[in-house]
């Protein structure tokens, strides 16, 4: 397997050059400044969509990493008799965190470590005897376009990454793959809130080592011996800046928004979380707020009812752009790979889908534009990186 690090600095080597340069840096300067922070603990750089396209690094102790491990370890039934699948790089805390949960289980872990192919990979599972692993809903929607049916030795497949679509839900349950939906962040070692194991995996259960609640902005906040020591952002002359985000109290603010409600009795006490949709990701439009999150699902439920649309399922994003009248102008973008060749020179497959959605959306949370792009930006692990976008739309702008 890929050596696994105990302590340092990994960097998605997808960042490119500079980045990494940049990252290692920013790591060798604070390390120096605050040394007694760095001591067994790694480091895990984000996407580049923040931090003038940097990204930052969250800074993780072995202590935090380890009650992760032990939590999800308890949430999934873990036993030596156990084979953990590495489908996702190192770099990413969800990679990560497999040999650890497989160390302290004494359970057994193997690595995929081909070019990534669902036959190939679903062959490897068959022939590895697989019975846990995490994945990115790109990596579920690759092996279900191709019909592959779970092998019998995957009992549970934590889904993690990006917002799961309710049809790829649907269909992987048809297609009897044990996924179980979940809500993590690199900022509390991976999982905080997953589906339980023999459940249909829709409802995200909060993990036992985690507090959780919700002010009355709805933003979410965490209290966990698993949340981050620290992390490296770079100012707006890109120097590094090492801040201890989490407060004297212990709770630490992320940038999602959420909902909390309890299970019925006997179980009332187990919280469970929705989450609404991360900050920007509700803007005005008119005067009116607009989630995103919906605009982007009711998109994917249009284009999934049109099999006219068919090459854009998945290949589509909507940001939202500052706008003098509106206050801000929603656009949909499109890859231009993934339309009919005849369909992205008329615009007949963005004129389509405009009219469809003026069935379900108010008029104002209709995107204004459509813009075909070469490509989404997305990171090493598919999630979209919306500021890149949003760049793109606002240079073309009318």
């Amino acid at each position: 397997m890929t050596e696994y690090p105990t302590e340092g600095l990994l960097v998605n080597p997808r960042g490119g050059r500079d980045a990494a340069r940049a990252l290692n840096s920013a790591w060798d300067k604070c390390s120096k400044k605050s040394p007694e922070l760095f001591n067994q603990a790694i480091g895990i750089s984000t996407s580049g969509s923040t931090s003038g396209g940097i990204g930052s690094i969250i800074l993780l102790s072995k202590v935090a990493l380890e009650e992760s491990a032990m939590a999800v370890n308890r949430r999934l039934g873990v036993t030596s008799k156990d084979v953990w699948g590495l489908a996702l790089p190192l770099f990413h805390v969800g990679g990560y965190s497999i040999p650890l949960r497989a160390k302290l289980s004494d359970s057994r872990v193997t690595e995929f470590s081909e070019a990534w192919n669902a036959r190939v990979f679903h062959a490897w599972l068959v022939k590895e005897k697989i019975t846990l692993l995490s994945l990115v809903p790109t990596q579920l929607y690759d092996l279900l376009s191709a019909e592959l049916k779970s092998p019998k030795s995957v009992r549970a497949i934590v889904i993690g990454g990006g917002r799961l679509d309710e049809s790829l839900h649907a269909k992987a349950l048809e297609l009897g793959w044990p996924i179980l939906q979940s809500y993590g962040l690199t900022e509390c070692c991976s999982q905080v809130a997953t589906a339980q194991v023999g459940s249909d995996g829709r409802r995200l259960e909060v993990l036992d080592h985690v507090e959780v609640r919700v002010d009355d902005q709805q933003k979410l906040w965490l209290r966990s011996k698993s949340l981050l020591t620290a992390r490296i952002f770079f100012d707006r002359n890109m120097r590094p800046v090492l801040e201890q985000p989490v407060g004297a109290d212990g709770w630490f603010e992320t940038a999602d928004r959420a909902s909390l409600e309890a299970l019925p009795a006997p179980r009332q006490q187990q919280q469970v979380l929705k989450i609404l949709g991360r900050d920007g990701e509700t803007v005005k439009v008119l005067g009116e707020l607009v989630d995103l999150v919906r605009v982007r699902s009711k998109i994917e439920d249009v284009v999934l009812a049109h099999e006219k649309l068919a090459p854009l399922r998945n290949h589509t994003w909507v940001v939202a752009v500052p706008n003098a009248r509106t206050e801000n102008e929603l656009v949909m973008m499109c890859e231009t790979g993934k339309v009919p060749k005849q369909a992205s020179e008329t615009q007949e497959a963005g004129k389509l889908v405009r009219n469809e959605l003026r069935k379900v959306l108010a008029p104002f949370e209709v995107p204004a534009r459509i813009i075909f792009v070469e490509e989404i930006p997305r990171s090493a692990l598919g999630k979209v990186l919306s500021s890149l976008l949003t760049d793109e739309a606002r240079k073309r702008s009318p």
